[in-house]
C-alpha cells in the first residue's frame, strides 16, 4: 500500500479509519510518540492488517519468492467536494474517542452523534455561544460516510451562574462546599442517548439513559479546569443534561444541557431519524 500524505484537517484516527486500521497502529508504524501531533504534508507509513508497516515497493518487495499479503479493502470513496476536511475530522475524532458501542453502531450503518467542543469562559457570555459544532454520522452500505454539521453549545450560559438565575435541578451543586452553587458542564467522553418522553423548550429532546458525569466550577471563575478543587461530580447531575433546541438564536437557554440552534433543530431531528433510531451513541470530544 502506499505512503500516506497528510492533508489539511485530517487526524490520524481519520487517516486509521480510511485504511482500516487503528491509531495506534499508525503511530506505531510511523515511531511517533504523539499522536496527536501530525503536519500537513507529512508522509505516513502505513500499516498492513496485521500491523506490520507496508514494504517498500520495488523488486525484493515483488520479485519471485515474495510472499503474497492479501491486499486491504480499498478506501471508501471520498466525500462530496469540500466536505473532506470535515467528514475526516468528525470520523478521526470517532476513531479515537469513541467507545465500542459507538464504533460497532457506526459500522452497522446506525446514526452516531459526535459534538466538539471549544472550551469558552461562560462569565464572558451570559447568553451562552453556539461556538461547539455536533454532527450526525452514519455509514452507508457503500462504505461512504454521511454527515450533517450543526452549531450548538455543549458547556452552560453564564446567565445560570450563582447569583443569577435559578436552572433545572442538577445543573447546580455545591461541591466544595463553599456555599456557591457550581455550574457544570458534561465531562467529555461517551454516552448513550434516547428520546424524552414529552417535549422541551417547545420540541422532542433527548435524555441520557444512565447517570451522566459532569465536572463543576467550584472556584467561580467561568471555566472548567484543574484550578477547580473536587469538580468531578459522578452522581449529582443524574440523568439532566439532555439534548435539545436552544432557547433562541442568540440565548442557547442551558446551565449545562447540549443545545443545538432552533433554526438548524429540526434538521438534526431529520438527520437523527428518530422513528428508526430511537437510541443513539454520543462521543463528545475537545474540537
Amino acid at each position: 500500500m502506499p505512503d500516506h500524505v497528510v492533508a489539511k484537517g485530517e487526524t490520524l484516527g481519520g487517516i486509521a479509519a480510511r485504511y482500516g486500521t487503528t491509531w495506534q497502529e499508525l503511530a506505531a508504524a510511523n515511531d511517533m510518540r504523539n499522536a496527536n501531533l501530525i503536519r500537513i504534508g507529512q508522509r505516513l507509513r502505513v500499516p498492513d492488517r496485521s500491523g506490520r508497516a507496508s514494504p517498500a515497493s520495488g523488486p525484493a518487495a515483488n520479485g519471485a519468492g515474495a510472499t503474497r499479503r492479501a491486499a486491504p479493502p480499498p478506501p471508501p470513496p471520498r466525500p462530496a467536494p469540500g466536505r473532506e476536511d470535515s467528514t475526516n475530522l468528525f470520523l478521526g475524532k470517532l476513531m479515537e474517542f469513541g467507545n465500542a458501542q459507538a464504533k460497532a453502531d457506526f459500522e452497522a450503518g446506525k446514526r452516531v452523534v459526535v459534538a466538539l467542543r471549544t472550551p469558552t469562559n461562560y462569565r464572558d457570555n451570559p447568553n451562552g455561544q453556539y461556538d461547539d459544532k455536533i454532527a450526525v454520522l452514519r455509514k452507508l452500505s457503500d462504505g461512504t460516510v454521511q454527515m450533517r454539521t450543526f452549531d450548538g453549545s455543549t458547556e452552560p450560559a453564564g446567565a445560570y451562574a450563582h447569583g443569577q438565575r435559578r436552572a433545572a435541578r442538577g445543573s447546580h451543586t455545591d461541591m466544595n462546599k463553599d456555599g456557591k452553587m457550581d455550574l457544570g458542564r458534561l465531562v467529555l467522553g461517551n454516552y448513550r442517548y434516547r428520546k424524552r418522553v414529552g417535549n422541551f423548550m417547545n420540541a422532542v429532546a433527548f435524555r441520557a439513559t444512565r447517570t451522566q458525569v459532569a465536572e463543576r466550577d467550584t472556584n467561580q471563575d467561568g471555566n472548567f479546569d484543574a484550578n477547580d478543587s473536587n469538580r468531578i461530580d459522578r452522581s449529582g447531575a443524574q440523568q439532566s443534561i439532555l439534548i435539545h433546541r436552544g432557547g433562541s438564536e442568540r440565548f442557547t437557554g442551558s446551565a449545562a444541557c447540549q443545545t443545538i440552534k432552533p433554526s438548524q433543530y429540526q434538521s438534526f431531528l431529520a438527520a437523527i431519524s428518530i422513528t428508526s433510531q430511537p437510541e443513539f451513541s454520543y462521543v463528545l470530544a475537545r474540537r
